[in-house]
């Protein structure tokens, strides 16, 4: 593993080094805040929520008392410092109820890009953050300027992956085609393959920070429960290395100005999946891919993914999940408003649940009258089949949800 991410390998340090470099005095000579407050009134759907370990597909559940409601989508401060021009440090910190600590950390890295006369340019990245798998997600808080809601394949990863280590990449600039690739080395991020297996798809524009840790379904605690006896709430701490394995990835990119953006990205976690400590090490490997285009104020993006993850818990015993799902978004933008129309397909097998498959339809109108207000109103219709429904809630494997959300976002 590289230095970079040896040094930055546990979560807690990575944050602490974000805040360090973004205080210091070198910093100050262009340091930039900004961030929002995100206000809602939701209508949720009627299933239990994820968050609250049911096995509804949508962020804001009811367990069948649906009913209109205020709720904060998430108060977000982002922190930018560049002393030089080549470097560039960041810092997200996030507000929200729903975590388990009310202030919580999305990202903090620095990078190091120094310019360049000629057609190519590199740099180095080090810290905690995203990877570069999303054309729908660029705003900061892992945001869209189009949906409320992520597509199935980006709240996934805003729930499981974050890379805390380091990233090196190279662009080639042509006249017309910009090329570039890049590749990281990263750590503590073994346990990522438990809430897809266990927990399935979902839809949540509630990224998970990195002190933060994901519920599982209550069903899957009271299966594992001794016999006999009640269940607590599980949860599994996303943000942890298992084994001396290093994860990484590689990525490449073509963008053209008349045609769009390309981009591929393949993620290995390399865990190994018979490795335990506190917690289980899930083998995680996937291929992302996305298009992104623009046709006069008509913009179309595009991503599938396909991978799979795996756990041992006995010698005898490989569980194997894997997981697929795609999504096409179509927006249009005109004057101060903004409309976008989303389809997601996605599925799983797992032997030890039996999988799911489902389809979801979002529709979004947003607003922005000034700078720093923008209102959306969103309808989300998603209808899955899952047969753990059935088999521990003896419930309908197959179940419709709609969710209705109205929010003003305050922007400085």
């Amino acid at each position: 593993m590289s230095v970079a991410a040896t040094v930055l390998a546990r979560p807690r340090a990575a944050c602490l080094v974000g805040l360090f470099l973004l205080g210091s005095p070198a910093f100050a000579a262009d340091y930039k805040l900004s961030g929002y407050a995100d206000l809602r009134l939701v209508y949720p759907s009627d299933t239990e929520g994820f968050l609250v370990g049911g096995l509804g597909k949508s962020r804001w559940g009811s367990n069948g008392q649906a009913s209109l409601r205020p709720e904060l989508g998430a108060i977000v401060l982002r922190g930018d410092a560049q002393p030089i021009p080549a470097l560039h440090a960041v810092i997200e910190l996030r507000y929200d109820t729903q975590q388990k600590t009310a202030l919580d950390i999305l990202d903090a890295f620095a990078r190091y890009r120094p310019v360049s006369v000629t057609r190519w340019r590199w740099g180095v990245k080090a810290g905690a953050f995203f990877p570069p798998i999303s054309l729908e997600n660029p705003d900061i808080g892992w945001a869209s300027p189009w949906t409320l809601t992520p597509s199935a394949i980006n709240s996934w990863v805003g729930d499981e992956l974050r890379i805390i280590g380091s990233e090196a990449g190279l662009e080639w600039r042509g006249d017309v085609d910009h090329l570039a690739l890049s590749g990281a080395l990263f750590a503590w991020n073994q346990p990522a393959g438990v809430a897809i297996a266990d927990r399935g798809w979902v839809f949540d524009d509630h990224p998970v920070g990195l002190l933060d840790h994901v519920r599982l379904p209550d069903a899957v605690a009271e299966a594992r429960a001794a016999p006999g006896q009640g269940y607590s709430a599980l949860y599994a701490d996303e943000f942890h290395q298992v084994d001396g394995s290093p994860g990484w990835y590689l990525s490449a990119n073509w963008d053209r100005r008349d045609y769009g953006r390309l981009t591929v990205l393949y993620y290995d976690n390399n865990a190994d999946p018979a490795a335990r400590d506190s917690v289980a090490a899930w083998h995680t490997k996937f291929w992302s891919g996305g298009a992104q285009t623009q046709i006069g104020n008509v913009t179309m993006i595009a991503q599938g993914m396909t991978g799979m993850t795996a756990i041992q818990p006995s010698a005898t015993n490989l569980i194997t999940t894997d997981f697929r799902a795609a999504f096409l978004l179509v927006g249009w933008q005109r004057d101060r408003w903004r409309y976008a129309l989303r389809g997601d397909v996605f599925s799983t097998s797992n032997s030890r649940s039996g999988g799911e498959h489902g389809h979801a339809v979002t529709a979004a109108v947003s607003w922005k009258p000034y700078r720093w207000l923008r209102l959306t109103s969103e309808v989300m219709k998603i209808d899955s089949w899952r047969p753990q429904r059935a088999l521990d809630d003896n419930g309908p494997p197959r179940v419709g949800e709609t969710q209705f959300q109205v929010a003003a976002k305050f922007s400085f």
